[in-house]
């Protein structure tokens, strides 16, 4: 993921780790900020925002106060769970049941490595993890998805798009997946794209996709494949 101010590529199944946030004495005021996800695919995407932590911002960007957010279930015990559950995978720390809003965080900040953001992803596949009913909706304009109402916090975001993973009746259904801290207006691209695949079958005279061959015979392929850049 690449940023400059505010701007963030959107990771493909993937997460970023959740940074601890420095508390604040002084008093703060959230505001309401804008995410917009630009998305270019001709396809129909159907992205929403889901509150994991909230909090009011202090001088250095960082979230002070910080409580669960209105995504999060039972004081965020199904998460700690499902934390718990793949925590030597995940290479963190086990937490208490009744462990903080910080504490929680501070072990999201340890996951950074690529293997290990695919598995954070599939935490919040956890059946009650996530209250779905709180989920944010990005409307859709040309190639911008944008919701215009996020109080500060740190937001899962979820392409919920059909066709969805095949096999999966419970929990989060999702194509990609990324986690943003919003504490201002928030430009997020979204990285995906299929690989492709182009096979042909070499022959003295040329390619060609289909030929004539008797069993024994040896014949000659050439593939090529188009590979999505999911750098970061």
């Amino acid at each position: 993921m690449k940023k400059t101010k505010r701007f963030a590529a959107l990771l493909t199944a993937g997460l970023l780790a959740l940074a601890p946030c420095a508390m604040a004495s002084m008093s703060l005021t959230a505001f309401a900020s804008t995410l917009t996800v630009t998305d270019t695919d001709p396809a129909e995407h159907t992205y929403n925002a889901y509150q994991l932590i909230t909090g009011t911002k202090d001088a250095d960007g960082n979230l002070s106060d910080m409580n669960w957010g209105d995504a999060i279930t039972d004081d965020g015990a199904a998460l700690i769970a499902a934390l718990n559950a793949k925590k030597t995978d995940l290479g963190i720390d086990e937490l208490a049941s009744d462990a903080t809003v910080n504490q929680v965080a501070a072990q999201l900040a340890k996951i950074k490595d690529a293997d290990k953001i695919q598995i954070l992803a599939k935490v919040f596949n956890e059946t009650g993890v996530l209250t779905k009913t709180a989920a944010k909706p990005l409307a859709k304009s040309g190639t911008k998805y944008t919701n215009t109402t996020l109080a500060d916090g740190w937001y899962l975001i979820l392409d919920e798009s059909d066709p969805l993973v095949s096999g999966e009746t419970e929990g989060v259904k999702v194509r990609s997946a990324n986690l943003l801290k919003v504490v201002e207006d928030t430009e997020a691209v979204a990285k995906h794209s299929l690989p492709s695949v182009e096979k042909n079958i070499v022959e003295d005279t040329g390619k060609v996709k289909a030929n004539s061959a008797s069993i024994g015979d040896t014949v000659n392929y050439e593939i090529k494949t188009k590979s999505p850049d999911v750098t970061g």
